[in-house]
């Protein structure tokens, strides 16, 4: 099994921070976290994203941090299991007992948590319902707080998506003046001095990936 280290290796490596700031106290993950604590009838919980360092709380109830370390997360181990995680009494949980959030505040009792992936399938999140009470959820509960990070994941999705498209807009106004490109081979010159591709020019500055065909003009050309 993987450890707790390989966290620094998910899908959030990938994601933009600034992307990510944005997601701080987010009104629509906020709203989905209610509905969560709601149903499974919980004091606290948490929409959190998991870098190398640290949990990132973009929505939480009850939870007075914006962060906690990564070796104090529970959902760090979450994200490695293939089913939603449910802790019952982490007072005598072998891998919890000792951690500084049970022992101490928030004094964690019970824990469930479900992964949010990312289209590609990687788990990069986390949505959890906690308690300071010993818990149990039935079926109907677990299978909710499921789905409800099926709709974090879209609304993550979304929200990235915008951020790339307003990206993009706000690219486009800067480029307002020519793009320095070389008459011969046709790299761009970019603003650190660099001569690069086309190619990575575009998707270093848009954030976009090429894909390559052939024009109806190149077509016939080879045949």
């Amino acid at each position: 099994m993987n450890s707790i280290k390989s966290i620094s290796t998910t899908e959030v490596n990938s994601l933009i921070p600034s992307y990510l700031d944005e997601l701080n106290d987010d009104e629509a993950l906020n709203r989905l976290l209610t509905v969560a604590t709601t149903v499974c009838g919980t004091e606290m919980g948490a929409i959190s994203v998991l870098e190398h360092t640290r949990q990132w709380f973009k929505a939480k109830k009850g939870i007075a941090v914006k962060e906690t370390p990564i070796e104090y997360a529970f959902c760090a181990h979450t994200v490695l299991e293939d089913n939603t995680m449910v802790v019952e009494d982490a007072s005598v949980d072998e891998r919890f007992k000792n951690n500084p959030l049970v022992t101490g505040s928030p004094n964690i009792r019970f824990y469930a948590g479900s992964k949010i992936k990312s289209k590609d399938g990687n788990p990069f999140a986390t949505i959890c319902v906690i308690d300071s009470k010993k818990m149990r959820l039935t079926d109907e509960q677990i299978s909710i707080l499921e789905n409800l990070a099926v709709v974090a994941s879209h609304i993550m999705d979304m929200k990235y998506n915008s951020y790339i498209v307003n990206s993009l807009i706000n690219n486009v106004k800067t480029l307002g003046s020519m793009i320095p490109v070389c008459y011969k081979c046709k790299h761009v010159k970019t603003d650190s001095g660099d001569w690069v591709l086309l190619e990575k020019y575009i998707e270093k500055e848009f954030k976009a990936h090429l894909s390559h065909g052939v024009c109806d003009e190149c077509c016939a050309s080879l045949l």
